[in-house]
């Protein structure tokens, strides 16, 4: 409720001093009557103007409590991979600032800022990466902005289709150096195994900590004792493929 200050004068007859000061509060109060909660009566008790009940209503909002602020909140409307590019469609809170942060996890698990995009005026954003391999899961995160703060926001991983085959291929040099050109088509552990013409087993190249995508290899002098013909193997999660090496004179 508002506080209610009511003024009357006497029915007395009084000097011309006092009429002017009385007038002069009458006036001080008519000007102050709209900017506060007040109620002040200056004529017959009950009556109340609309600036005078817009006044109460104002101090009453006042004491409502706030609605808590909106948090910055961000997902993902599409995704498309097409050969080697995949396009991400992207949307935010109408709270955040249209300016966005992009970040990438990297092979270690750690965020990378990849750059900036900017939303439409519905919150859209789109993205490109030319970068993502075949059959390996890409993360995403958007850095929010608004007056209130910054939000980091995870995005659910985006699953890039893979052949699901394994590719090996063995070259060689003028000088006898061997490189295997190979792509895994997921992450799991894979072997490289090497044979000679009889079968017998010549030893292993660690390619346990090889990710899904292409990659290149070089084979160690040690496990080419002399020219000839040689056989590789590739095996990842049961499935196996072979490659002639040939080391030349």
């Amino acid at each position: 409720m508002g506080l209610v200050v009511a003024l009357s004068a006497p029915h007395t007859t009084v000097t011309p001093a006092h009429a002017s000061l009385l007038e002069s509060i009458r006036r001080v109060i008519v000007k102050t009557n709209d900017a506060l909660p007040v109620r002040i009566r200056l004529g017959p008790a009950g009556v109340v103007t609309q600036a005078q009940r817009d006044s109460v209503r104002r101090a009453r909002l006042a004491k409502l409590p706030k609605p808590p602020p909106t948090e910055l909140q961000a997902g993902m409307t599409n995704s498309t991979f097409t050969r080697r590019t995949l396009e991400l469609r992207w949307w935010i809170s109408d709270s955040a600032s249209r300016e966005v942060r992009v970040y990438r996890r990297d092979l270690k698990g750690s965020w990378r800022y990849v750059g900036r995009s900017r939303a439409d005026v519905r919150g859209q954003l789109s993205w490109r990466d030319s970068t993502v391999v075949r059959g390996q899961p890409v993360e995403y995160a958007l850095e929010l902005r608004s007056a209130r703060g910054v939000r980091f926001v995870p995005l659910p991983a985006v699953d890039i289709p893979g052949d699901r085959m394994l590719r090996l291929v063995a070259r060689t040099n003028s000088i006898g150096e061997a490189t295997l050109l190979l792509e895994l088509p997921t992450s799991y552990p894979a072997t490289l195994e090497l044979f000679d013409v009889s079968g017998r087993h010549l030893g292993s190249i660690d390619a346990s900590g090889l990710r899904a995508g292409p990659h290149s290899v070089l084979v160690p002098r040690a496990l080419l004792p002399a020219a000839g013909v040689y056989f590789v193997r590739l095996q990842q999660a049961g499935a196996v493929t072979d490659a002639k090496l040939i080391v030349p004179r």
